[in-house]
């Protein structure tokens, strides 16, 4: 993987993981106005960003133990 290729997928991790503080300040807003609904589908939301941040970082690792 060339330096720029790793920089691209190390952008996207932080864009997923900014999407993913995104909504736990949701989450909070909601707790403190008793949106419980509201807060579990953020929940959900944010569980996939999490999720999401985690494959591409686990991906980036493979890619470079494939290299070595």
């Amino acid at each position: 993987m060339t330096k720029n290729e790793e920089a691209i997928l190390n952008n996207l991790v932080e864009t997923l993981q900014e999407y993913e503080e995104e909504c736990f300040r949701q989450m909070a807003f909601m707790n403190e106005h008793k949106f419980e609904m509201e807060r579990g589908a953020i929940r959900y939301k944010q569980q996939a960003f999490t999720r999401s941040w985690l494959e591409v970082a686990n991906a980036i690792d493979k890619i470079k133990k494939l290299e070595n």
